[in-house]
């Protein structure tokens, strides 16, 4: 009853007071606004003043033109429900902005996309969930279109990039994810871009430059990575540049950057950004704020610095500083923040001056100098450990295992002629009579320490230090500049190894060696015709075939000199004698240490002999035809002098006798087919 009469009053009041064509469009805006009311729980809004009792115009966040609703304005006012389809009827809205009511939850309407009249679009800490709908790029017209604090998820609508007139984006969704449409880098009317959703990926494209119009570029907890393109410096007039919190954004920020004259907010927060502060910092006149904590810049701050007139805020802390300028002239600095850097009481003494006149100045802690170091040194050695930095009134205390060193009070730890007992982790505390809140610590040193034996050799030996550090530098009493050395000579070699923590001098003392190693033992051989050991004595045949067996227990780097000119590697080699004589055979190798051993067995190699008389009468003297070197398979033919065979053994055994033939006089044949050699003559058997 009461919808009903509130239904006829309006429509009387809008056709009483308005043309037709103008009631007729609000008649059907304020429809939609009741059912818009009455779909949001409208009853209960914090602000609901006039609704539903006075004229259209009065109801509270509400806004009229041209007999047309407007403005749609519910910031905070407990809105609760499901955002009605219908909502897209209200055709001539230009502002919609629903800001701080986390009851509004579902679905984002796509019919929102049918509102081609809207300027500005704020959905602001509401409950809103699932993917922003494609439909928005139909929305020619919008200028301001801000989505923060909902649970919207998916990816940026590429639909985006069709916003041709959109001057202000700010999106601002944890679960938003994928990567930023390229298309958006085309908006060249963009004043403010502004993305924080913690699952966005990819990289800032280098198309950023297209973006001249900017004055603010924000990103904040994503995922982007890669290097931040110099292209932005397009953007001449840009005055807030905010990166906070993109842990996988790195590289060096761009020079231009740096000098953008017309930025007043640089704010470069948890990134991974390294290098150095450009001097092209100079150029940023308007600069009020640099912010650039918790990256990784390095090096030391440029002077330029001091030349910005305007700078309030400097907040330089957590990062690799290694120098800081002189800022005390800097009228209008307010606030200093330069802890955890590499900075020494040289940066912070003339800066003291900024806490006197009530500039807030954090120096306390720094990270600590020089670098943590393993130093292996052999014992006897020099070691001078580096602690000095800078400071006009630095006091320095060096402790060995965290215990105080009597007498370590100076710049430098010097440690002459090292000792086993030096062995252990050193550090030092430095502190400053002019700033005493602050104390630096030298990173700590592992000292290890080896006992310097002789290093015995027999080749020449290579020296090397076991510095590896690769900007140190080496000098050798030799001259040379290297890390190692060859010698060949025995003696005492030293060498100054300098690197940034420390300087090592130490000495190297060798010896000629000799093997422990036992030839005829240790080194070995063994000469063989098939599988039979020929005893030592063994005497060679010319042009017979041997082989050489390596039976030693140790060695390496084997290597046969047979002393008739010719040599191999192998390991059992074939070799036969040419000619007869004695030859000395020798077996070497090398031992651990390099040192060659020598292991030689003499050979005596003759041409093949037959006895030329026998006497087969059992006395043990020339008893029967004897063949010396007789090492190989043989056939022996005897005849007679009327060309008769009498004997014959194709596999003599070297027992021929005579001993059932005639005295006189006969002729032999003996063969050894598998060398190829054959040997004729006369035998004479005596009676």
């Amino acid at each position: 009853m009461y919808r009903a009469r509130f239904l006829f009053l309006l429509i009387g009041t809008l056709f009483f007071s308005n043309p037709s064509g103008f009631a007729q469009n609000l008649e059907q805006d304020s429809l939609v606004l009741v059912q818009f009311y009455q779909s949001m729980n409208g009853a209960n809004w914090t602000d609901n003043d006039q609704w539903l009792v006075g004229p259209v115009q009065s109801w509270s966040g509400i806004g009229l033109f041209n007999q047309r609703v407007d403005t749609i304005f519910f910031n905070d006012n407990n809105l609760a429900g499901t955002l009605p389809e219908e909502i897209s009827q209200l055709q001539a809205v230009r502002i919609l902005s629903l800001r701080g009511n986390p009851g509004i939850t579902g679905a984002f309407p796509s019919a929102i996309g049918d509102l081609t009249e809207l300027r500005s679009l704020i959905l602001v800490d509401n409950g809103l969930e699932g993917p922003i709908p494609e439909q928005l790029g139909n929305l020619n017209n919008l200028i301001n279109l801000t989505i923060e604090g909902n649970q919207l998820s998916g990816g940026i609508p590429q639909s985006f990039g069709d916003l041709v007139n959109l001057e202000i984006l700010n999106l601002s969704e944890q679960r938003i994810s994928g990567i930023i449409p390229e298309n958006i880098y085309n908006l060249n009317q963009l004043r403010q871009f502004s993305i924080s959703c913690d699952s966005i990926t990819g990289e800032i494209s280098d198309n950023v430059g297209n973006l001249t119009e900017l004055t603010s570029f924000a990103l904040s907890n994503t995922l982007i990575s890669g290097t931040i393109p110099s292209s932005l410096s397009n953007a001449q007039n840009l005055r807030f540049l905010i990166l906070i919190n993109n842990r996988n954004l790195n590289g060096s920020f761009p020079p231009q950057l740096w000098g953008l004259n017309n930025v007043g907010f640089l704010v470069l927060f948890n990134n991974q950004l390294k290098g150095g502060i450009s001097p092209e910092i100079g150029s940023a006149e308007r600069l009020q704020q640099l912010i650039i904590n918790d990256n990784r810049f390095e090096g030391d701050v440029p002077t330029e610095i001091i030349t910005l007139d305007s700078l309030e805020i400097v907040a330089l802390q957590n990062n690799f500083f290694t120098g800081l300028p002189d800022m005390s002239a800097m009228k209008s600095l307010n606030v200093l923040t330069v802890q955890n850097n590499h900075l020494t009481f040289e940066d912070i003494e003339p800066n003291l001056v900024l806490r006197d006149r009530g500039t807030v100045f954090f120096y306390a802690p720094q990270r600590p100098v020089y670098d943590t170091t393993i130093i292996s040194a052999r014992a006897g050695a020099r070691l001078v450990v580096k602690g000095e930095i800078g400071g006009s009134a630095n006091r320095y205390q060096w402790f060995r295992e965290r215990e105080t060193i009597v007498g370590g009070a100076n710049a430098d730890l010097i440690i002459n002629d090292v000792s086993i007992q030096d062995a252990g982790n050193y550090s030092a505390e430095i502190a400053s009579v002019i700033v005493p809140d602050l104390t630096i610590n030298r990173n700590p040193i592992s000292l290890q320490v080896t006992v310097n034996e002789p290093i015995r050799f027999c080749d020449p030996v290579t020296l090397e230090v076991s510095v590896a550090d690769t900007i140190a530098t080496y000098k050798w009493s030799t001259g040379d500049t290297t890390r190692s050395v060859i010698i060949t000579e025995p003696g005492n070699y030293s060498v100054v190894i300098e690197t940034a923590n420390y300087t090592l001098e130490e000495t190297f003392v060798t010896e000629l060696g000799s093997s422990d190693l036992i030839p005829g033992t240790d080194i070995d051989f063994d000469i063989f015709i098939d599988d039979m050991a020929l005893p030592e004595d063994q005497l060679l045949l010319v042009n017979g075939p041997v082989q050489f067996a390596n039976t030693s227990l140790a060695g390496s780097g084997f290597q046969w000199d047979f002393g008739d000119g010719t040599s191999t590697i192998e390991t059992s080699p074939f070799h036969k004698f040419t000619s007869p004589g004695s030859y000395n055979i020798r077996l070497s190798a090398f031992d651990d240490e390099g040192c060659e051993v020598v292991y030689e067995r003499a050979v005596e190699v003759k041409e093949l002999f037959v006895t030329n008389a026998i006497t087969p009468n059992n006395d043990g003297n020339n008893d029967q035809l004897f063949v010396e070197p007789f090492l190989y398979p043989a056939s022996l033919r005897v005849v007679n002098r009327w060309g008769q065979e009498v004997y014959y053994r194709s596999d003599y055994p070297n027992d021929f006798n005579g001993s059932d033939l005639s005295p006189g006089v006969y002729f032999y044949e003996i063969n050894i087919e598998s060398i190829g050699k054959k040997a004729n003559g006369t035998i004479t058997i005596i009676d």
